[in-house]
């Protein structure tokens, strides 16, 4: 298993309808192998249309995300990550569909070595409850965060949310 710490700091801005969060994320490599890439999951991405959960969905005859307007539909919009100071370019491996996304280390993370990512997001649950949701001023948060994708012993795990399970 790796080693991950999360020290979040959020709000929620009742107002503009979203959560603020911001996060130092410190990562220990305790794999033998030397990674390079580095992946985060965006659940939230998955409640809105064109995410791979709702064309899943779609091809299936149900339209609940898909049909969400921009004041509807979650999302999870990671704004930036720096790491020693420095931006790094972020990349949606999946797109259309943004739940997962990924970025390059500056340098490689070596056996036992750790690196910190500082991150900062907003977020908003969708209008429709499915694992999250929001009505009035009832807000539902699940996977609301940037969520490190899992690297085991067949390297990282990079799966975008579907109906069927992170």
């Amino acid at each position: 298993p790796q080693g991950v710490e999360y020290r979040i700091e959020a709000r929620l801005d009742e107002a503009a309808q979203q959560l603020e969060g911001r996060a130092r994320v410190r990562y220990r490599n305790n794999s033998p192998d030397t990674i390079a890439d580095f992946y985060f999951h965006l659940y939230l991405n998955a409640f809105r249309p064109n995410s791979l959960w709702a064309r899943t969905d779609l091809s299936n005859g149900i339209t609940t995300f898909q049909e969400l307007g921009p004041d509807e539909h979650g999302f999870e919009r990671l704004h930036s990550v720096t790491i020693g100071g420095n931006a790094v370019p972020l990349r949606y491996p999946f797109a259309p569909d943004s739940t997962i996304v990924g970025l390059q280390l500056p340098q490689p993370l070596t056996p036992g070595a750790s690196v910190e990512l500082d991150l900062r997001w907003d977020a908003r649950p969708s209008s429709v409850p499915r694992r999250q949701g929001r009505a009035g001023r009832q807000w539902d948060f699940a996977q609301w965060y940037p969520r490190v994708v899992v690297y085991d012993d067949e390297g990282w795990r990079p799966h975008p949310l579907y109906r069927q399970g992170e």
